[in-house]
């Protein structure tokens, strides 16, 4: 029988902090940038003992910095491939040997004319690590105590789930991506995210991307023009049409309430003859 536990991994404890990655060239010029205000994953992993657990943290650039390949090339076509290497919620390792950092991959290619980049491929690959010192896993046990879970502590191990992910890659699970733009524009998205394999995803807030570029630093060029992404677009949409709608039906009142006060003046002038 299979079990669901909800671990959250240092429970936010750790600042968010917005994200802003690059990758560089060996000429020095950057062909990505990536930035986002906050990046959220769930990963669902199954353990030994046939409990799923759903492992929730933030990637940030706690690692270092990112490395990756301009001249990537993904099934025939040319990219640019960035690594980000993180620590789940930017948390320490509890010692050296656990200092092998998570890592997003995301690969930015171009198939033809109109579209000067789009997110081709990603995947999130985690590490052996006890990434947590004793002080959090006695904040997490006390907590688990306090929720009511505390008879069930005997039987969970806190590094079952962290156990179970050690060198696991969770793979693209989504074959439509709105992540794309053309000529010399970037994109830009509110809400989105990335679907990963056994249930697992990537939320991205606020999120930024320049590919297949040449600029000169990691910030993107003053006056740069982004893409919205589909969703965003809606929105923008609809705004308009609601504002005209409410403005047409304020008209209306007021030529309803002019005819209606109209009609109402001749019937007095009618009257007083």
């Amino acid at each position: 029988m299979q079990y669901t536990t909800v671990l959250l991994l240092a429970l936010g404890l750790a600042g968010a902090g917005a994200v802003k990655w690059g990758l560089k060239d060996t000429d020095g010029k950057y062909c990505v940038i990536f930035s986002a205000e906050t990046i959220d994953a769930q990963l669902n992993i199954l353990t030994a003992e046939n409990v799923t657990e759903t492992i929730s943290f933030k990637i940030n650039a706690t690692a270092g910095a990112t490395d990756g390949n301009c001249h990537f090339d993904f099934n025939g076509h040319p990219a640019n491939q960035i690594n980000a290497r993180f620590y789940p919620n930017g948390q320490t390792p509890a010692s050296a040997t656990d200092a092998q950092p998570w890592r997003l991959t995301l690969t930015f290619t171009t198939d033809n004319k109109d579209v000067a980049f789009k997110l081709a491929d990603y995947q999130l690959e985690t590490s052996p690590s006890a990434l947590f010192n004793t002080t959090t896993r006695g904040i997490l046990i006390h907590l688990l105590a306090t929720s009511g879970l505390g008879e069930k502590l005997n039987s969970f191990s806190f590094h079952s789930a962290l156990s179970s992910v050690r060198n696991k890659v969770f793979t693209k699970a989504s074959s439509e991506l709105d992540l794309h733009a053309s000529g010399t524009n970037g994109y830009k998205c509110s809400t989105t995210g990335f679907s990963l394999s056994d249930d697992s995803r990537v939320d991205v807030k606020d999120a930024r991307v320049i590919a297949n570029a040449r600029l000169e630093s990691d910030s993107f060029p003053e006056g740069q023009t982004f893409e919205q992404c589909v969703l965003d677009s809606r929105t923008s949409d609809i705004v308009p049409i609601v504002v005209g709608a409410c403005l047409a039906g304020l008209v209306a009142v007021v030529l309803v309430a002019y005819l209606v006060g109209r009609a109402r003046a001749k019937r007095q002038g009618y009257a007083s003859v």
